[in-house]
């Protein structure tokens, strides 16, 4: 009997795991609440650490954020709206506590409530639109005075009289909160006195101070400078992070995000990988990526959240380059190991930190505590996720624990506001272990900045100047230096600090001088001389540094000073380190303030002469251009980084003149390699474009012939710039059947572009005819017909309908809805049962009611029928389809078949499909994830997944996925991951969003019960083992794993027997579930390994390469018993005989 592969992958394990781990998003762990003692004492970490309770229920519940003040107080949000929004009408119910230890016990021993939410004033925007003053509040941060409270849409000041609310203001508005658990969070003070918080890929804000600009911001670390008002973008990208602390060691931010990737290193205008959605840059040309080189989503579960750097100095040794993070799902706290990666790192596995035996345990977040414990939130509830139904909250627990270095002695809090600042730099600053102190230290510094003496700003600058002293003091002495001084006596750089030997102390002085000096960034004329000295040091530093720590950091100052500055030779200064080319940050850093370069140069060029001497229109661009051509050939960083970007960004203008500088850039560069990297930059910036060719082309294209490797660019050009041997070349490439398939497939989207006159009766015979054996080819053909209006083309179509393969016809369906008459003509022949309804998904339905044509929506009527089913429809429907998985058994084999014909178009999985929808290895893929997202993708959407419909001037109608936009276009991403590029000025009105799913909701009509049980067979996270012998007798359990057991009055023993092979050995785990299961008992191989019971066990199993048997005896009573099984691993891959 032939085997099926299985790859058991562990993302959000079946019912099985749940139970083990609390992972599925929808279902609670099924385990008791625990008191506090009782979760503590089921906890395990590593032998160096214990854990202590500092406080619970009743003393707290819900706490979604928390702070720790400068008397060693926790200060935490009770937050009670969470995962919805407070009603309309309604007062929040969210409220603040202070929680503290008066005896020194470790043990909260008070509890008072700060604020409520019925205590917030209501302003007059929120008012008139009948709202609390509110959604839910999420971060919080103490300091100035009084309490920072994150809650959309607004950053709100609490002051605070004696542990009471003072005056309550907002500071910031325009936070959004469409998704709840995405909103502003992991309030913290930044090493350089500003605040700082994260915000989660899916909320869109807009955020402005009360007389301020706009800043739009999705994902993304922000700061606030709590003095001056300024909020800013500090580092954009990422997917929802909820996590993050800067290291004490060198000053740098490292970032957890709930969903995978999981860790980052955050470095200022650094641009990151996305989870979805484009970049508000449209010029940054590619992102910066995770730092970890493994992921735990596969066993543990993807909600990540909370991080700590363990990199002091009371810490044991080995834990120094380690942070560590909460997992949700996983009741754990996990353990990365950050190792030097260039001027960055990469995080590898260690270790679990923290093991939690309740299953309820929710890490939140952590922060340092008065003893150099980490404090460490718990949501704890049975519910893992928020998309559980809010009524299954709980709403009467929450924990904070104390993880602190063994049998270490505590103490009560000293109040460290009592201080005088020089009894700050003279004891926390200078002899703390523990961050708390010293960063609440400085903290206080900054706060109390006007009246320090200049004599304890100069014990500051001398601390940090000391070269006897280790590198941390040193870094602290800066820190408290910056906090301590007023703008204009913060040296800065005048001080030695970027001669310094510790490349620590540099790199920071590099960032704070570019990023922190206000004086960079004033008009006033008197620090006009100070400025250009700062400069020229900086461009110095980047010309001699050997640290591409110190590099990095300049590289991020470059991008500040570029919006008031020429910063031209310091980038210039940094490109001329070519090994920095394959750094994992500073190439992106690097260009992103090059960009802004180029930026400044082409406003010049557009503006008028206004002073004598200064360089004429263009001149400043024509010599970057010059000093790239002259770099380039020697300097990979230049040549591979840097000119490609160049071409596309000249390109995104719509300038023609800068098409011809970069035309006349390939003409003067003599160096091949250059050539080919400036070739591919403008391939990328002019595909799908046609435009008219500068003068030059003609003679520059011709000299590029002679070399061979440059054809295929120079012939991809020749198409967007029309050349009228491009079309020939085309028709020739696509009439040899010899050439391979996806040469010819592009000589079809070449002659789409050209609008070649010869195309349509082509690409009609090519798609229709069934003499073309390619079928890549003539799905591409079936593509560009759209590109033509032909009156004739559906009738074509119809005629050959039935001769047409399925995949062919479900491109050409797409091809007629794009279309107003030949939309009109495709219902008709739906309506005549021509065409199967379920080939047509709401997706193109929505593309043809964009037409907004009255005759076309009663037709839609009634040849499809609505286009949205209703919530309860909905339910009956995936509640019929869960009953029919328990009917038949499923096969991979089969499964893996409908995946690639129904999913694949939209959906990577296992290193196939489209990248349009989200990646399904990044998804719990359990029966009731899978059964509502196939079923009803409408029920939750992100906004960067929102379809957007574009109505252009010829009539056609595209539509897809924001994938970039700049002023010249726009570019949405379609079904299969095709990328169509629409000119701002061939648009008909703007570009339409509705926040709904490019997944349809028919996906599910085109499958027979068999194509969806084989699908989820397939896609499903940890499958169940589903050949067994039940006594002896061969069967197959369904999809959903049950096997019935034998019905019985009294306790009976029922053997199961599994079959499993295995390519390599596998550590994994064996987890049985059932109903009124007594007992289980396992043996491997004949070798007992574990019983237990009831109704669940977890037995560790090591499988040996080959063939093994597993068996389990089964105690059970009653008529409706029975049991499931399945291996969890991390890398297995395991096999089954096949029932198929």
């Amino acid at each position: 009997m032939p085997r099926a592969l299985l790859a058991l992958l562990l993302l959000a394990a079946p019912a099985f795991a749940q139970r083990e781990y609390g992972f599925d998003n929808r279902k609670g762990s099924g385990q008791a609440y625990l008191k506090p003692d009782e979760t503590v004492a089921k906890m395990k970490v590593p032998a160096e650490f214990e854990v202590k309770l500092f406080a619970g229920e009743p003393d707290l519940a819900n706490p979604i954020a928390f702070t720790i003040d400068e008397k060693g107080r926790v200060w935490a949000i009770e937050c009670f709206e969470y995962p919805s929004r407070t009603p309309k009408g309604k007062a929040p119910r969210d409220r603040i506590v202070i929680l503290e230890d008066t005896d020194g016990d470790g043990k909260c021993d008070k509890r008072t409530v700060f604020a409520e939410g019925k205590d917030f004033p209501v302003p007059e925007e929120r008012k008139k639109a009948g709202l609390g003053a509110f959604d839910l509040a999420s971060g919080i941060e103490v300091g100035n005075g009084g309490v920072y409270v994150g809650a959309p849409p607004y950053l709100w000041f609490i002051e605070n009289k004696d542990d009471k609310p003072g005056k309550i203001d907002p500071v910031l508005k325009g936070f959004g909160s469409e998704d709840t658990h995405e909103t502003l969070n992991t309030f913290q003070w930044g090493p350089d006195g500003w605040l700082y918080g994260l915000h989660g890929v899916f909320t869109q804000s807009k955020v402005q101070s009360l007389d301020g600009p706009e800043t739009r911001m999705n994902a993304a670390v922000w700061r606030f400078h709590p003095k001056t008002k300024k909020f800013e973008i500090f580092a954009e990208g990422t997917s929802n992070p909820w996590g993050m602390d800067w290291r004490n060691t060198d000053g740098q931010f490292i970032l957890a995000c709930c969903v995978i990737p999981h860790l980052y290193h955050i470095v200022p205008g650094g641009i990151y990988k996305r989870q979805a959605g484009a970049s508000y840059n449209p010029h940054a040309y590619g992102y910066i990526n995770e730092i970890c080189d493994h992921t735990f989503h596969k066993e543990s579960g993807w909600a990540h959240a909370g991080l700590i750097s363990l990199d002091a100095p009371h810490i044991p040794e080995k834990y120094r380059n380690s942070v560590i993070f909460g997992s949700i799902h996983g009741c754990s706290v996990k353990q990365n190991i950050l190792k030097p990666n260039g001027s960055s790192f990469t995080a590898t596995r260690g270790d679990d930190f923290l093991v939690s035996g309740d299953k309820n345990f929710r890490p939140i977040n952590m922060k340092w505590g008065p003893n150099g414990d980490i404090y460490l939130i718990d949501w704890h509830d049975q519910m893992p996720c928020h998309q559980a139904k809010p009524d299954e909250w709980d709403y009467e627990r929450g924990r904070v624990y104390r993880i602190q270095v063994k049998d270490r002695k505590g103490k009560k809090a000293e109040d460290l506001g009592k201080l005088t600042s020089a009894e700050l730099l003279d004891g926390p600053i200078v002899t703390a272990e523990n961050p708390y102190l010293y960063r609440t230290a400085l903290r206080l510094l900054s706060e109390r900045q006007a009246n320090i003496t200049e004599k304890e700003r100069d014990k500051a600058r001398i601390l940090a100047g000391l070269g006897a002293a280790d590198t941390p003091t040193r870094l602290r002495g800066l820190l408290a230096s910056i906090a301590a001084g007023k703008h204009e006596e913060v040296r800065y750089t005048d001080d030695g600090f970027l001669e310094s030997k510790p490349a620590e102390l540099r790199a920071s002085t590099a960032r704070f001088a570019g990023m922190n000096d206000p004086r960079m960034y004033d008009d006033d004329p008197v620090w006009a001389k100070t400025v250009a000295e700062r400069i020229a040091q900086l461009v110095n530093q980047a010309k001699t540094d050997k640290s591409p720590a110190v590099r990095r950091d300049l590289a991020s100052a470059a991008i500040r000073l570029a919006d008031k500055h020429d910063v031209t030779e310091l980038v210039r200064a940094l490109m001329k380190h070519k090994d920095d080319a394959k750094d994992p940050l500073i190439p992106y850093l690097v260009w992103t303030a090059y960009e802004k370069v180029l930026a400044n140069d082409l406003k010049q060029k557009d503006a008028p002469q206004v002073k004598p001497g200064s360089e004429k229109a263009g001149e400043a661009l024509e010599k970057e251009l010059a000093f790239l051509a002259k770099e380039a050939p020697d300097n990979i960083f230049v040549r591979d980084v840097i000119v490609p970007k160049v071409m596309r960004r000249l390109v995104a203008t719509g300038d023609a003149a800068d098409l011809a500088l970069c035309v006349k850039f390939l003409a003067d560069v003599k160096d091949t390699n250059t050539r080919e990297k400036a070739l591919d930059g403008l391939v990328v910036a002019l595909a799908d474009q046609t435009v008219d060719a500068p003068a030059e082309w003609k003679a520059v294209r011709d000299t590029l012939l002679l070399e061979p490797k440059f054809t295929v660019p120079v012939n991809k050009l020749s198409v967007s710039f029309r050349d009228p041997e491009a079309v020939q070349r085309a028709l020739g490439v696509l009439s040899d059947v010899k050439k391979p398939d996806a040469d010819r497939a592009e000589a079809v989207r070449q002659l789409t572009q050209l609008k070649a006159k010869e195309a349509p009766d082509l690409f009609r015979k090519l798609a229709l005819d069934g003499t073309e054996k390619a079928m890549p080819v003539r799905i591409e053909a079936a593509r560009g017909l759209v590109a033509f209006d032909r009156p004739d083309l559906p009738k074509a179509v119809l005629a050959k309908w039935k001769e047409l393969p399925p995949a062919l016809q479900s491109e050409l369906v797409n091809t007629l809805a794009a279309r107003k008459p030949w939309a009109m003509e495709l219902l008709k022949a739906m309506e005549a049962k021509t065409i199967d309804r379920g080939l047509v998904t709401d997706n193109t339905v929505t593309r043809m009611q964009a037409f907004n044509d009255k005759d076309m929506n009663a037709l839609i009527e009634k040849a499809w029928g609505k286009t949205r089913k209703t919530p309860d429809e909905l339910n009956k429907l995936i509640d019929k389809t869960r009953a029919s998985l328990s009917t038949g058994s499923a096969s991979f084999a089969a499964g893996k078949k409908v995946f690639e014909n129904q999913c694949a178009k939209c959906h990577k999985f296992d290193g196939k499909g489209a990248e349009v929808g989200p990646a399904l290895d990044g998804a719990g893929r359990d029966i009731e994830y899978l059964l509502a997202n196939v079923l009803d993708p409408n029920r939750v959407v992100g906004a960067p997944y929102f379809v957007r419909t574009a109505n252009l001037m010829d009539g056609q109608t595209i539509q897809g996925l924001l994938h970039a936009e700049d002023d010249q276009s726009i570019t949405l991403k379609t079904e299969n991951a095709v990328l169509k590029r629409i000119p701002k000025k061939e648009l008909d009105g703007p570009v339409k969003v509705a926040e709904k799913s490019m997944m349809p909701e028919g996906l599910a009509s085109g499958m027979t019960e068999q194509d969806f049980r084989d699908l989820i067979r397939y896609v499903m996270a940890n499958p169940y083992l589903t050949d067994v012998k039940v006594v002896m007798r061969p069967t197959t359990a369904p999809v959903t794993g049950r096997i019935p057991l034998p019905e019985t009055k009294v306790t009976s023993a029922t053997e199961l027997v599994f079959e499993v092979t295995t390519a390599e050995e596998v550590k994994t785990t064996l987890q049985l579930v059932g109903e009124d299961v007594v007992r289980f008992s396992v043996h491997l191989d004949g070798v007992a390994q574990g019983n237990g019971g009831p109704n669940e066990l977890s037995v560790p199993l090591t499988l040996k390469k080959g063939k093994h048997v597993l068996s389990m005896v089964v105690h059970h009573t009653g008529a409706k018993a029975w049991a499931s099984a399945g291996l969890l691993s991390r890398y297995a891959m395991l096999s089954q005989p096949s029932s198929k």
